[in-house]
Protein backbone atom coordinates (compact mmCIF):
# COMPACT_ATOMS: atom_id res chain seq x y z
CA UNK A 1 0.00 0.00 0.00
CA UNK A 2 1.27 3.41 -0.87
CA UNK A 3 2.34 5.64 2.02
CA UNK A 4 -0.32 8.37 1.38
CA UNK A 5 -3.10 5.78 1.44
CA UNK A 6 -1.76 4.30 4.69
CA UNK A 7 -1.79 7.77 6.24
CA UNK A 8 -5.39 8.36 5.15
CA UNK A 9 -6.50 5.01 6.53
CA UNK A 10 -4.78 5.63 9.84
CA UNK A 11 -6.39 9.08 10.06
CA UNK A 12 -9.84 7.62 9.44
CA UNK A 13 -9.34 4.95 12.08
CA UNK A 14 -8.12 7.58 14.54
CA UNK A 15 -11.17 9.75 13.93
CA UNK A 16 -13.46 6.80 14.60
CA UNK A 17 -11.57 5.94 17.81
CA UNK A 18 -11.69 9.54 19.03
CA UNK A 19 -15.41 9.81 18.32
CA UNK A 20 -16.11 6.54 20.09
CA UNK A 21 -14.03 7.55 23.09
CA UNK A 22 -15.65 10.97 23.29
CA UNK A 23 -19.17 9.55 23.08
CA UNK A 24 -18.44 6.92 25.68
CA UNK A 25 -16.86 9.39 28.12
CA UNK A 26 -19.45 12.14 27.69
CA UNK A 27 -17.04 14.51 25.92
CA UNK A 28 -19.07 16.96 23.76
CA UNK A 29 -18.52 16.78 20.04
CA UNK A 30 -18.71 19.74 17.67
CA UNK A 31 -22.46 19.24 17.11
CA UNK A 32 -23.16 19.16 20.85
CA UNK A 33 -21.00 22.21 21.43
CA UNK A 34 -22.91 24.04 18.71
CA UNK A 35 -26.28 23.22 20.33
CA UNK A 36 -25.03 24.27 23.76
CA UNK A 37 -23.75 27.57 22.38
CA UNK A 38 -27.08 28.08 20.56
CA UNK A 39 -29.06 27.47 23.76
CA UNK A 40 -26.87 29.83 25.72
CA UNK A 41 -27.55 32.68 23.33
CA UNK A 42 -31.08 31.76 22.25
CA UNK A 43 -33.89 34.25 22.70
CA UNK A 44 -37.66 33.91 22.49
CA UNK A 45 -40.74 36.11 22.36
CA UNK A 46 -44.37 35.27 23.09
CA UNK A 47 -47.07 37.59 21.79
CA UNK A 48 -50.85 37.29 22.03
CA UNK A 49 -53.11 38.70 19.33
CA UNK A 50 -54.93 40.93 21.85
CA UNK A 51 -54.83 42.08 25.46
CA UNK A 52 -58.42 41.33 26.51
CA UNK A 53 -60.61 38.30 25.77
CA UNK A 54 -64.21 37.38 26.50
CA UNK A 55 -65.33 33.84 27.31
CA UNK A 56 -65.35 31.62 24.22
CA UNK A 57 -63.00 33.78 22.16
CA UNK A 58 -59.96 32.17 20.52
CA UNK A 59 -56.67 33.30 22.00
CA UNK A 60 -53.76 33.13 19.55
CA UNK A 61 -50.17 33.07 20.76
CA UNK A 62 -47.21 33.53 18.40
CA UNK A 63 -43.90 32.17 19.71
CA UNK A 64 -40.68 33.05 17.95
CA UNK A 65 -37.23 31.82 19.03
CA UNK A 66 -33.68 31.58 17.71
CA UNK A 67 -32.55 28.19 19.03
CA UNK A 68 -30.93 25.88 16.45
CA UNK A 69 -31.54 22.24 17.26
CA UNK A 70 -34.29 19.89 18.36
CA UNK A 71 -36.38 21.04 21.31
CA UNK A 72 -39.70 20.71 23.09
CA UNK A 73 -42.02 23.74 23.54
CA UNK A 74 -44.63 23.84 26.30
CA UNK A 75 -47.31 26.53 26.74
CA UNK A 76 -48.99 27.13 30.11
CA UNK A 77 -50.93 30.03 31.59
CA UNK A 78 -52.02 30.98 35.09
CA UNK A 79 -55.67 30.57 34.08
CA UNK A 80 -55.28 26.85 33.34
CA UNK A 81 -56.22 26.97 29.63
CA UNK A 82 -55.29 24.16 27.23
CA UNK A 83 -53.06 25.36 24.40
CA UNK A 84 -52.87 23.57 21.04
CA UNK A 85 -50.13 24.00 18.44
CA UNK A 86 -51.64 24.99 15.10
CA UNK A 87 -48.54 25.54 12.96
CA UNK A 88 -44.83 26.04 13.19
CA UNK A 89 -41.48 26.10 11.42
CA UNK A 90 -37.85 26.42 12.51
CA UNK A 91 -38.39 29.74 14.27
CA UNK A 92 -42.12 30.53 14.61
CA UNK A 93 -45.01 28.62 16.16
CA UNK A 94 -48.71 29.46 16.45
CA UNK A 95 -50.66 28.18 19.48
CA UNK A 96 -54.33 28.70 20.32
CA UNK A 97 -56.67 28.25 23.28
CA UNK A 98 -60.29 29.09 24.00
CA UNK A 99 -60.81 31.80 26.64
CA UNK A 100 -62.54 30.51 29.74
CA UNK A 101 -65.33 32.08 31.75
CA UNK A 102 -63.10 33.37 34.54
CA UNK A 103 -62.27 37.01 35.16
CA UNK A 104 -58.99 38.70 35.97
CA UNK A 105 -55.43 39.06 34.75
CA UNK A 106 -53.29 36.14 33.66
CA UNK A 107 -49.84 35.31 32.28
CA UNK A 108 -49.08 32.84 29.48
CA UNK A 109 -45.55 31.41 29.25
CA UNK A 110 -43.80 29.51 26.46
CA UNK A 111 -40.94 27.33 27.74
CA UNK A 112 -38.45 25.92 25.22
CA UNK A 113 -36.41 22.92 26.41
CA UNK A 114 -33.49 21.84 24.14
CA UNK A 115 -33.24 18.08 23.58
CA UNK A 116 -29.47 18.34 24.07
CA UNK A 117 -29.98 18.88 27.77
CA UNK A 118 -29.02 22.55 27.60
CA UNK A 119 -30.93 24.88 29.98
CA UNK A 120 -34.49 25.76 29.04
CA UNK A 121 -35.49 29.34 28.26
CA UNK A 122 -38.87 31.05 28.14
CA UNK A 123 -40.95 34.08 27.15
CA UNK A 124 -44.28 35.39 28.48
CA UNK A 125 -47.18 37.69 27.68
CA UNK A 126 -50.19 38.83 29.70
CA UNK A 127 -53.94 38.95 29.05
CA UNK A 128 -57.17 39.85 30.79
CA UNK A 129 -60.43 37.88 30.83
CA UNK A 130 -63.97 39.07 31.36
CA UNK A 131 -63.56 42.82 30.99
CA UNK A 132 -63.16 45.35 28.21
CA UNK A 133 -60.12 47.42 27.39
CA UNK A 134 -62.21 50.55 26.84
CA UNK A 135 -63.93 50.57 30.24
CA UNK A 136 -62.56 53.24 32.56
CA UNK A 137 -62.27 52.89 36.28
CA UNK A 138 -64.69 54.89 38.40
CA UNK A 139 -62.98 58.12 39.48
CA UNK A 140 -63.83 59.16 43.01
CA UNK A 141 -62.65 61.05 46.08
CA UNK A 142 -61.96 60.64 49.77
CA UNK A 143 -62.58 63.58 52.11
CA UNK A 144 -63.89 63.98 55.68
CA UNK A 145 -67.66 64.20 56.05
CA UNK A 146 -67.53 67.73 57.48
CA UNK A 147 -65.70 69.09 54.41
CA UNK A 148 -67.18 66.78 51.78
CA UNK A 149 -69.61 69.23 50.20
CA UNK A 150 -66.93 71.92 49.94
CA UNK A 151 -64.46 69.53 48.29
CA UNK A 152 -67.13 68.41 45.80
CA UNK A 153 -67.75 72.02 44.82
CA UNK A 154 -64.00 72.58 44.38
CA UNK A 155 -63.32 69.58 42.13
CA UNK A 156 -66.49 70.04 40.09
CA UNK A 157 -69.14 67.58 38.89
CA UNK A 158 -68.55 64.05 37.76
CA UNK A 159 -67.36 62.14 40.85
CA UNK A 160 -68.29 58.46 40.52
CA UNK A 161 -67.13 56.97 43.83
CA UNK A 162 -66.78 57.98 47.48
CA UNK A 163 -64.40 56.45 50.01
CA UNK A 164 -66.00 56.10 53.47
CA UNK A 165 -64.50 54.84 56.74
CA UNK A 166 -66.17 52.96 59.61
CA UNK A 167 -64.77 51.88 62.96
CA UNK A 168 -67.02 48.87 63.61
CA UNK A 169 -69.42 46.56 61.78
CA UNK A 170 -72.47 48.11 63.42
CA UNK A 171 -71.85 51.73 62.35
CA UNK A 172 -74.59 53.65 60.57
CA UNK A 173 -74.66 53.48 56.75
CA UNK A 174 -75.92 57.05 56.46
CA UNK A 175 -72.91 58.22 54.42
CA UNK A 176 -73.13 55.20 52.14
CA UNK A 177 -76.80 55.97 51.56
CA UNK A 178 -75.84 59.57 50.76
CA UNK A 179 -73.26 58.34 48.25
CA UNK A 180 -75.90 56.20 46.55
CA UNK A 181 -78.28 59.16 46.42
CA UNK A 182 -75.53 61.28 44.86
CA UNK A 183 -74.92 58.69 42.16
CA UNK A 184 -71.57 57.63 43.62
CA UNK A 185 -70.25 54.12 44.26
CA UNK A 186 -69.52 53.62 47.99
CA UNK A 187 -66.01 52.28 48.69
CA UNK A 188 -66.31 51.27 52.34
CA UNK A 189 -63.47 50.53 54.76
CA UNK A 190 -64.31 48.86 58.07
CA UNK A 191 -62.20 48.40 61.18
CA UNK A 192 -63.11 45.47 63.40
CA UNK A 193 -64.30 47.36 66.50
CA UNK A 194 -63.59 45.29 69.60
CA UNK A 195 -62.54 42.17 67.67
CA UNK A 196 -58.98 41.14 66.88
CA UNK A 197 -58.16 39.83 63.42
CA UNK A 198 -57.80 36.32 64.83
CA UNK A 199 -61.20 36.55 66.51
CA UNK A 200 -62.88 37.58 63.26
CA UNK A 201 -61.11 34.71 61.49
CA UNK A 202 -62.34 32.31 64.19
CA UNK A 203 -65.97 33.32 63.60
CA UNK A 204 -66.54 35.43 66.71
CA UNK A 205 -67.93 38.32 64.64
CA UNK A 206 -70.05 36.25 62.25
CA UNK A 207 -73.39 37.49 63.61
CA UNK A 208 -72.36 41.13 63.15
CA UNK A 209 -70.94 40.40 59.70
CA UNK A 210 -74.20 38.78 58.59
CA UNK A 211 -76.21 41.70 59.93
CA UNK A 212 -73.93 44.12 58.07
CA UNK A 213 -74.29 42.07 54.87
CA UNK A 214 -78.06 42.39 55.14
CA UNK A 215 -77.84 46.16 55.53
CA UNK A 216 -75.36 46.52 52.66
CA UNK A 217 -77.63 44.55 50.35
CA UNK A 218 -80.47 46.89 51.31
CA UNK A 219 -78.57 49.93 50.01
CA UNK A 220 -80.09 51.41 46.85
CA UNK A 221 -76.80 50.94 44.94
CA UNK A 222 -73.94 48.48 44.62
CA UNK A 223 -70.98 48.89 46.98
CA UNK A 224 -67.49 47.65 47.81
CA UNK A 225 -66.43 46.61 51.31
CA UNK A 226 -62.98 45.99 52.81
CA UNK A 227 -61.92 45.13 56.37
CA UNK A 228 -58.95 46.90 57.98
CA UNK A 229 -57.20 48.69 55.13
CA UNK A 230 -53.42 49.18 55.10
CA UNK A 231 -52.60 46.40 57.57
CA UNK A 232 -48.78 46.59 57.58
CA UNK A 233 -47.38 46.86 61.13
CA UNK A 234 -50.87 46.54 62.67
CA UNK A 235 -50.67 42.81 63.36
CA UNK A 236 -49.61 39.42 62.00
CA UNK A 237 -50.03 38.96 58.26
CA UNK A 238 -51.38 35.43 58.69
CA UNK A 239 -54.15 36.68 61.00
CA UNK A 240 -55.15 39.43 58.57
CA UNK A 241 -55.21 36.99 55.65
CA UNK A 242 -57.22 34.43 57.63
CA UNK A 243 -59.72 37.15 58.59
CA UNK A 244 -60.22 38.14 54.95
CA UNK A 245 -60.65 34.54 53.76
CA UNK A 246 -63.31 33.95 56.41
CA UNK A 247 -65.17 37.26 56.54
CA UNK A 248 -65.30 38.46 52.92
CA UNK A 249 -67.60 35.64 51.69
CA UNK A 250 -70.00 36.42 54.55
CA UNK A 251 -70.17 40.09 53.55
CA UNK A 252 -70.23 39.63 49.80
CA UNK A 253 -71.86 36.29 49.16
CA UNK A 254 -71.26 35.01 45.64
CA UNK A 255 -68.44 36.65 43.69
CA UNK A 256 -69.77 39.40 41.44
CA UNK A 257 -72.86 40.13 43.53
CA UNK A 258 -74.41 43.42 44.61
CA UNK A 259 -71.86 43.81 47.41
CA UNK A 260 -68.30 43.52 46.08
CA UNK A 261 -65.60 42.61 48.57
CA UNK A 262 -61.84 42.56 48.72
CA UNK A 263 -58.82 43.99 50.49
CA UNK A 264 -57.18 47.42 50.55
CA UNK A 265 -53.48 46.94 51.16
CA UNK A 266 -50.50 49.26 51.60
CA UNK A 267 -49.56 50.61 48.20
CA UNK A 268 -45.83 50.68 48.91
CA UNK A 269 -45.81 46.87 48.80
CA UNK A 270 -45.76 47.25 45.00
CA UNK A 271 -43.06 49.91 44.85
CA UNK A 272 -40.12 49.09 42.54
CA UNK A 273 -37.77 50.63 45.12
CA UNK A 274 -36.16 48.78 48.04
CA UNK A 275 -39.20 49.38 50.23
CA UNK A 276 -41.36 47.25 47.93
CA UNK A 277 -42.31 43.67 48.79
CA UNK A 278 -41.49 40.54 46.85
CA UNK A 279 -44.36 38.41 45.52
CA UNK A 280 -43.70 35.98 48.37
CA UNK A 281 -43.98 38.76 50.96
CA UNK A 282 -47.21 40.05 49.40
CA UNK A 283 -48.55 36.49 49.45
CA UNK A 284 -48.25 36.45 53.24
CA UNK A 285 -51.04 39.04 53.27
CA UNK A 286 -52.78 38.15 50.00
CA UNK A 287 -52.48 34.40 49.47
CA UNK A 288 -54.50 32.48 46.91
CA UNK A 289 -57.27 31.96 49.48
CA UNK A 290 -57.77 35.73 49.69
CA UNK A 291 -57.54 36.31 45.93
CA UNK A 292 -60.17 33.63 45.37
CA UNK A 293 -62.78 35.35 47.58
CA UNK A 294 -62.03 38.93 46.43
CA UNK A 295 -63.83 40.86 43.70
CA UNK A 296 -61.16 43.57 43.92
CA UNK A 297 -57.61 43.73 45.28
CA UNK A 298 -56.93 47.38 46.13
CA UNK A 299 -54.28 49.53 47.79
CA UNK A 300 -53.74 53.08 49.03
CA UNK A 301 -50.90 54.68 47.06
CA UNK A 302 -49.23 57.84 48.27
CA UNK A 303 -46.46 60.26 47.41
CA UNK A 304 -44.70 61.29 50.61
CA UNK A 305 -42.90 64.41 49.32
CA UNK A 306 -42.59 66.48 46.16
CA UNK A 307 -39.50 64.59 44.94
CA UNK A 308 -40.55 61.18 46.30
CA UNK A 309 -41.97 58.27 44.35
CA UNK A 310 -45.44 59.07 43.08
CA UNK A 311 -48.41 56.66 42.93
CA UNK A 312 -47.80 55.74 39.26
CA UNK A 313 -44.99 53.16 39.75
CA UNK A 314 -46.91 51.45 42.53
CA UNK A 315 -50.07 51.29 40.43
CA UNK A 316 -48.13 49.79 37.53
CA UNK A 317 -46.54 47.37 39.97
CA UNK A 318 -49.98 46.27 41.13
CA UNK A 319 -51.07 45.52 37.57
CA UNK A 320 -47.87 43.60 36.78
CA UNK A 321 -48.23 41.59 40.01
CA UNK A 322 -51.87 40.78 39.23
CA UNK A 323 -50.91 39.36 35.86
CA UNK A 324 -48.00 37.38 37.30
CA UNK A 325 -49.97 35.64 40.02
CA UNK A 326 -53.16 35.22 37.99
CA UNK A 327 -56.78 35.10 39.13
CA UNK A 328 -57.04 38.73 40.26
CA UNK A 329 -60.45 39.85 39.03
CA UNK A 330 -59.92 43.59 39.35
CA UNK A 331 -57.75 46.19 41.05
CA UNK A 332 -58.66 49.34 42.96
CA UNK A 333 -57.00 52.39 44.47
CA UNK A 334 -58.63 53.27 47.77
CA UNK A 335 -56.70 56.54 47.96
CA UNK A 336 -54.01 58.25 45.94
CA UNK A 337 -52.42 61.65 46.43
CA UNK A 338 -49.72 63.74 44.81
CA UNK A 339 -47.49 66.63 45.74
CA UNK A 340 -47.35 67.78 42.11
CA UNK A 341 -49.88 68.28 39.33
CA UNK A 342 -47.94 65.76 37.21
CA UNK A 343 -48.30 63.12 39.90
CA UNK A 344 -52.08 63.60 40.01
CA UNK A 345 -52.28 63.49 36.20
CA UNK A 346 -50.15 60.36 35.96
CA UNK A 347 -52.31 58.54 38.51
CA UNK A 348 -55.60 59.42 36.82
CA UNK A 349 -54.16 58.52 33.42
CA UNK A 350 -53.17 55.08 34.70
CA UNK A 351 -56.65 54.55 36.14
CA UNK A 352 -58.10 55.42 32.75
CA UNK A 353 -55.77 53.25 30.66
CA UNK A 354 -55.19 50.10 32.76
CA UNK A 355 -58.25 47.84 32.26
CA UNK A 356 -57.70 46.01 35.57
CA UNK A 357 -58.57 49.06 37.69
CA UNK A 358 -62.23 49.17 38.73
CA UNK A 359 -62.10 52.42 40.73
CA UNK A 360 -59.73 54.94 42.30
CA UNK A 361 -60.29 57.76 44.79
CA UNK A 362 -58.13 60.83 45.23
CA UNK A 363 -57.29 61.73 48.84
CA UNK A 364 -58.48 65.31 49.26
CA UNK A 365 -57.73 66.29 52.83
CA UNK A 366 -54.88 67.62 54.94
CA UNK A 367 -53.50 65.05 57.34
CA UNK A 368 -50.49 62.80 57.70
CA UNK A 369 -48.46 62.82 54.48
CA UNK A 370 -51.14 64.39 52.29
CA UNK A 371 -52.70 67.82 51.84
CA UNK A 372 -55.95 69.07 50.38
CA UNK A 373 -55.91 69.72 46.63
CA UNK A 374 -55.13 73.34 45.76
CA UNK A 375 -53.63 75.29 42.89
CA UNK A 376 -52.14 73.27 40.04
CA UNK A 377 -52.84 69.96 41.77
CA UNK A 378 -56.53 70.81 42.10
CA UNK A 379 -56.64 71.92 38.48
CA UNK A 380 -55.01 68.65 37.37
CA UNK A 381 -57.71 66.61 39.09
CA UNK A 382 -60.50 68.91 37.88
CA UNK A 383 -59.26 68.48 34.31
CA UNK A 384 -59.11 64.68 34.64
CA UNK A 385 -62.60 64.56 36.15
CA UNK A 386 -64.08 66.88 33.52
CA UNK A 387 -62.65 64.72 30.72
CA UNK A 388 -63.57 61.39 32.30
Amino acid sequence: MHLPMIRKSLAAVAAVLVASFAAGCGVPMDEDIGEAESAATATATAKLDREVYQAGQTMTLTVTETYVGTRVTKIVDTGGHTWTKKSGDASTMIWTAVAGSGKGAFTVTATITPSSGAPAFSASDTFTLGTTATKKALLGMSAPADTWDQRVREVGPGLEARRIFYTSFGDSLRLAERACADGMYPVLSYKTGGYSWAQVAAGNADAELRALATRLNALPCDSFVAIHHEPAKDGAARDWAAMQAHALPILGGAIGGKVKVGVIANGWWWSPTNQGYTDAEIAEYIPRAVIDVSDVIAADTYQTCETCEEPLPKMKGMAAWARRVGGVRALGVGEFNGFTAASITNATKTLAEEPLFAWGCVWNSTGGIATVLTGARLEAFRTALANW
